[in-house]
């Protein structure tokens, strides 16, 4: 018997089966955690693209629209993205907040009316019927968790896009040129330029892939070192061409400028006008008997007048624009040329208003000195421009394909806002 009761001690049969029950509970345990832990990332995922893209839908929405249309249609993308059939109010008007925003900082500061930025809170909650359910934790008293997640978008513009010259494709510089403090040059396929540009402090040369730089080397163009970065620039201004002719000949307020009176538009027709034929405060609509009229503003500023056109333009020698808009629709690479002397814009050394703008779906081609005190550039083809431009201050060039410049060019930068109305925003993610 005590044979018996000893052996029965020693024997070992059937104690992996305990172990197995325990590891088997302890593998079934870390699963079920894996699981819930897994339902709420997904959860919060899901909550974040949402959240996301109701965030760039508003900001971009309301550069445009009310405050109250831009919150109706970005709540009406996130309904689409996560039905409230299926998934409950995720996003309401009231979870979207228009305000400003410190990049820097990332703070975000309501304020009501703002176009500068936008928060957006996204809800799994059992205030709303809608929380993130569980498994395991039901064992333990936690049958579902609230999830809330955010999302801060900026309306901001880039100093390209501000100050500088922007290329669909190439910017080609020649020799001996200044480019001051705070310039930028921004390529999105390649900058190629000769020998002694010198850049300023803080410029900018950029482009998508900055080894496709092409140029007589870091030695021979000082400042160029510093000044080189990776980047791109969507030149999307040129697509709202067509939305400031129609706003023009509409008389839509958000479009025309406050230097214009009477926004009834005047039909003219002519092949040769000077400034006397366009008397300030009046948008024009100028028509021309052959592709071509050409404009004479010199000693007498053509100023305070818009005018829409389908001709091409040829500037008389010394011609001066102040607080003026001429937009083209000709698509001629050389839609508006100069012989020579073109200044665009008044040279009130960067102070506000005085600035100047030629618009068209084609190109530009000027020929020597032409000055720029805030003029804006903007052609879906090409801008050209010869040997001795200077007095640039405050320009903007954007085009859709190149931007070519000679030499003995001086090109300066106010470094202030130069937004005429016509340059518009771009968004990125604050937070």
């Amino acid at each position: 018997m005590i044979s018996k009761l000893s052996r029965a001690r020693r024997d070992d049969d059937g104690s992996m089966t305990v172990l197995g029950l325990f590891v088997f509970i302890f593998i079934g345990l870390v699963g079920a955690i894996a699981l819930d832990i897994g339902q709420l990332y997904h959860a919060r995922t899901q909550l974040q693209v949402v959240a996301d893209q109701v965030g760039h839908a508003a900001i971009y929405r309301r550069d445009s629209q009310t405050e109250a249309q831009a919150i109706s249609d970005a709540v009406a993308l996130g309904k689409a993205t996560l039905p409230t059939a299926v998934h409950g109010e995720t996003i309401k008007s009231t979870d979207i907040i228009f305000g400003k925003f410190d990049y820097d900082t990332k703070v975000f500061t309501p304020d009501p009316g703002s176009k500068e930025a936008v928060r957006v809170l996204a809800y799994y909650a059992s205030s709303r019927g809608n929380p993130a359910s569980s498994y395991l934790f039901r064992l333990v008293g936690f049958s579902s968790f609230d999830v809330v997640v955010e999302s801060v978008w900026q309306s901001y513009r880039p100093p390209c896009a501000n100050e500088g010259m922007i290329a669909g494709r190439k910017i080609d510089l020649q020799s001996n040129n200044s480019f001051g403090d705070g310039f930028c040059a921004q390529a999105n396929d390649r900058v190629e330029m000769n020998n002694w540009n010198s850049w300023g402090s803080n410029s900018t040369v950029s482009m998508p892939d900055k080894s496709r730089l092409v140029s007589g080397g870091y030695e021979s163009n000082p400042g160029l070192e510093d000044a080189l970065k990776d980047g791109y620039i969507n030149p999307r201004v040129l697509s709202r061409l067509d939305a400031f002719r129609t706003g023009f000949l509409a008389s839509d307020p958000d479009i025309i400028p406050s230097y214009i009176t009477n926004t009834t538009p005047i039909n003219v027709s002519g092949s040769k006008f000077d400034a006397a034929d366009f008397p300030a405060g009046r948008i024009y609509n100028v028509s021309c008997p052959g592709t071509r009229f050409t404009l004479d503003a010199d000693p007498t500023p053509l100023a305070g007048v818009v005018i829409v056109t389908d001709c091409k333009i040829k500037f008389g020698s010394g011609a001066q624009l102040q607080n003026a808009v001429i937009l083209s629709t000709n698509t001629s690479g050389n839609t508006f040329t100069a012989p020579s002397g073109l200044t665009v814009g008044l040279d009130d050394n960067c102070a506000a208003g005085g600035g100047a703008s030629l618009m068209t779906y084609g190109g530009m081609d000027f020929a020597a000195k032409l000055q720029s005190y805030g003029g804006l550039f903007l052609a879906k083809s090409s801008i050209a421009y010869a040997a001795n431009a200077n007095g640039m201050e405050g320009v903007s060039m954007i085009a859709g394909v190149d931007v070519s410049g000679t030499s003995n060019m001086g090109m300066g930068s106010c470094q202030v806002d130069q937004d005429q109305g016509f340059q518009i925003s771009y968004f990125r993610m604050g937070r």
